[in-house]
């Protein structure tokens, strides 16, 4: 597939060529110091006249999610060992990765860029405790996944002695698992998600 540099800037956009330390072109789309795209969403004249410019993409599918990680045997042990993904093909990029599938979901270990300057060093730091609890992640970014049993899991889970905490979801009896994998990214694993559904109907979106 020939490459393709984006269309012919317009808003102001200024859009030029350049390369990765690996050789890999691509093309930086910049859009003008004045423009605060915040702003522009959260207006609804702003974004009523975005609409009528350029009106809005329908979305085909999630396509994939993507880690950086900085240990990916490790990671990619866990997810296919304890998680039950499967590795796939995948390109041959200029740098290490894996491609995973697993409840319909593809997943991508990508191996961390060294030359990008993090913030911090480990996880852990993201917080002011001396042993982060996988509770944290209810109320922040997490993977959720459905598993056919979620009791199995919990066996399947402490046969790799892995920390978990376990919620019931209010007035039902479904239940969800919170855990880190193990560079601190949020999974949640649960089953009777259609019991939620089901609690949810006749109920209006707050």
């Amino acid at each position: 597939m020939a490459q393709q540099a984006p269309a012919k800037a317009d808003q102001g956009y200024h859009v030029e060529e350049s390369e990765t330390y690996l050789g890999e072109k691509f093309w930086k789309a910049l859009p003008p110091k004045e423009m605060r795209p915040a702003a522009l969403w959260m207006d609804d004249v702003a974004a009523r006249e975005a609409d009528a410019d350029a009106p809005p993409v329908p979305l085909v599918a999630l396509n994939h999610c993507a880690l950086g990680v900085s240990d990916l045997d490790n990671m990619a042990n866990f997810y296919v060992r304890v998680l039950g993904f499967q590795r796939q093909p995948r390109p041959p990029f200029p740098f290490g990765g894996e491609w995973l599938t697993g409840g319909g979901l593809t997943l991508h270990l990508i191996d961390d860029d060294p030359t990008i300057p993090h913030a911090l060093g480990d996880w852990r730091d993201r917080y002011n405790a001396d042993e982060p609890e996988p509770w944290y992640i209810r109320r922040g970014a997490h993977k959720a996944f459905e598993v056919a049993s979620l009791a199995d899991m919990e066996a399947r889970l402490k046969r790799f002695g892995v920390e978990y905490h376990k919620f019931i979801v209010p007035g039902t009896n479904a239940a969800q698992i919170f855990l880190w994998d193990p560079e601190g990214n949020g999974v949640e694993l649960g089953e009777g998600y259609n019991e939620i559904a089901a609690s949810l109907k006749g109920m209006q979106p707050t």
